[in-house]
């Protein structure tokens, strides 16, 4: 059969996301696709769309702009984040140490330390100074050694690297998106539209959408949304 590399382990700075490579095989005329991966996968089907956005908002030094029209093929994809709970279990099989724990620190932002961890820091991300240097922040204590996931096993996993991410998904048989697939498969079918229900942060119900910063950044979070920090995974509608 033909081998179609098409997938993903979406490394956001807070989650991971996979995609499964598949198989596209000749039977009768008929193109069966398979999706080899143990992870449970939705399949989205390729096709054109429009990547990018002129939006006064967008940052075209990262890369959001120009618009332009992208082909992607088609690709499996996990329809949550990565949770804490999967990320553990990847652990516990392969007992893979993170980049985090490597170097033994992590960036934490300054609203979520103890008083402690605030009186230890010493080292902050130049011109943002809200994130934090932590000693021991990883991705099962979060917040530093005086924190821990017991009660968010059904987050988002955190403090995940390229590398960890890379190494999750190689071991479930998948890769990383390129950046054309995260965004096609984002979009949710909308055209140029600023969030995949549409342009307006909430939605026609007035209704939170997305867990998104609500307030002042980084030291007034108004947490309109219910959330400080990470949201359960399907907290909202897909």
């Amino acid at each position: 059969c033909f081998l179609m590399l098409r997938v993903i382990c979406g490394v956001l700075t807070a989650c991971v996301l996979v995609v499964a490579l598949f198989n596209v095989a000749n039977d009768n005329w008929e193109f069966v696709l398979r999706n080899p991966s143990s992870l449970d996968m939705v399949f989205i089907q390729g096709g054109e769309f429009l990547m990018g956005s002129d939006n006064p908002e967008a940052y075209p030094q990262d890369g959001e702009g120009p618009v332009r029209k992208v082909s992607v093929g088609s690709f499996y994809v996990q329809p949550t984040e990565v949770t804490n709970e999967m990320f553990s279990e990847f652990i516990e099989k392969t007992h893979y140490v993170t980049d985090a724990e490597k170097f033994g620190w992590s960036f934490v932002l300054e609203t979520f330390l103890s008083d402690e961890q605030n009186r230890l820091a010493t080292s902050a991300v130049e011109g943002s100074p809200w994130w934090v240097q932590v000693f021991g922040a990883k991705w099962n204590t979060p917040e530093g050694p005086d924190s821990d996931i017991g009660n968010r096993a059904n987050h988002p996993v955190t403090h995940v690297s390229y590398n960890d991410a890379s190494a999750y998904c190689k071991f479930y048989n998948a890769r990383l998106p390129t950046e054309e697939e995260w965004e096609y498969a984002a979009r949710g079918g909308l055209e140029q539209k600023n969030y995949p229900w549409g342009d307006h942060r909430m939605g026609e119900n007035r209704q939170h959408l997305a867990n998104i910063f609500q307030g002042e950044f980084p030291y007034l979070n108004s947490e309109l949304d219910g959330y400080k920090g990470t949201a359960p995974v399907g907290s909202f509608p897909p």
